[in-house]
């Protein structure tokens, strides 16, 4: 067999799916469709959990998710779950969940109080019975590859009421990894300026996870390429990560 000729490959293809192909088993952040890749789940929502769901009507999966989401998946049956930290073909694990009193509502942008999660499991669980939103935890989780290359995914934990010790122990302990996805939640770009170099990626791809869902809901979206600009000014290397294109790195 060909070996497979990138170090890393990321290709995102809509909602909040990103595939991360390699040298080895290729995985997929959240996605929205049946997969055949190791799914990884950063929280319990609806939206991230389509993919899931239909991987699981199709008798087989693997995935690696959070522990107070680990039960409600495997009763799903047909899905292979690991929680982290962990390792899956020679791919180290590990995550730091945040759990924000606010958080953008999605509507509008406008922040809100939501009030802290006392089971995220049971969330979870209410989740699958009514079909409805959950607060469950959210996380941000780092991939060390075999070769020691760090890809580390912040989801859209960087907003205006995000708590600043929390972001501080998460720069301290993801800080310098080699690629790092971020995503915005509308009209918190503001907040992603403040906070994302702290984090000194070598290589940050501003990615539109939450556009689509919007526009099915016919809500305003974001732009991505006024936040990337404004980032490189700020002395970031920083790129676009739109749906339906891709970044391939070599060894």
């Amino acid at each position: 067999m060909r070996e497979y000729p990138w170090r890393l490959k990321l290709v995102h293809e809509g909602h909040r799916f990103i595939r991360v192909d390699r040298p080895g088993r290729f995985f997929a952040f959240e996605p929205n469709e049946a997969f055949h890749e190791v799914g990884l789940l950063l929280g319990g929502e609806d939206e991230r959990l389509r993919g899931l769901r239909e991987t699981a009507e199709n008798g087989m999966g693997e995935v690696v998710v959070s522990e107070a989401l680990e039960s409600l998946v495997s009763q799903l049956g047909g899905i292979e779950v690991h929680t982290w930290p962990t390792e899956v073909d020679g791919v180290h694990f590990e995550a730091m969940s945040y759990y924000p009193h606010r958080q953008p509502d999605r509507k509008s942008g406008v922040l809100k109080m939501r009030r802290a999660l006392k089971s995220p499991r049971k969330a979870a669980v209410r989740l699958f019975e009514t079909g409805q939103a959950s607060n469950s935890e959210a996380a941000i989780l780092q991939l060390t590859l075999p070769d020691g290359g760090r890809l580390l995914h912040l989801d859209v934990s960087l907003h205006e009421e995000a708590d600043l010790e929390w972001i501080a122990a998460a720069q301290e302990r993801f800080r310098g990894a080699d690629w790092v996805i971020c995503g915005v939640e509308f009209g918190q770009d503001q907040a992603v300026l403040r906070h994302l170099s702290g984090f000194d990626g070598k290589i940050n791809l501003i990615a539109d996870l939450v556009n689509d869902e919007r526009r099915e809901r016919g809500l305003e979206t974001n732009l991505l390429t006024p936040t990337v600009d404004a980032l490189i000014e700020l002395g970031v290397t920083a790129f676009p990560f739109p749906p339906k294109s891709s970044f391939r790195f070599e060894a």
